[in-house]
């Protein structure tokens, strides 16, 4: 499996950029968030949550909630590349919800961040 290979050429990596965010369907697929949850003595130990990820119209939602700790984790998804080769994405983070959670995908928020020189 290929480590990204996705973002654009404005932002290459593991970063889903537009196109990853576009094969999202209104059909639940799979996602991984890779969080420190919070536990009942104030530990917070690296977890890892599989679940569901859905797009409607422009939002993405995980369609559960999530445990204390997983607001602003990461959320991986896996998709097949242009190559047609399996592909890791960093397709966002998590943002407070009820009954499930927002996504804030990583083709908006690039969408808000000024260019830096290294991004030309």
């Amino acid at each position: 499996m290929a480590a990204g290979g996705g973002g654009s050429s404005r932002c290459p990596g593991i970063a889903a950029g537009p196109e990853v965010v576009a094969r999202l369907g209104a059909d639940a697929g799979s996602a991984f968030v890779l969080a420190h949850g919070v536990r009942e003595d104030g530990s917070r130990p690296l977890e890892v949550a599989i679940e569901r990820v859905v797009r409607d119209g422009d939002a993405v939602r995980i369609t559960t909630e999530l445990p204390p700790g997983y607001v602003g984790a990461p959320v991986f998804v896996v998709q097949h590349d242009a190559t047609g080769e399996v592909s890791l994405y960093c397709l966002g983070l998590v943002l407070p919800g009820v009954g499930g959670h927002p996504v804030a995908t990583f083709d908006r928020i690039r969408a808000v961040l000024p260019a830096t020189p290294g991004d030309v």
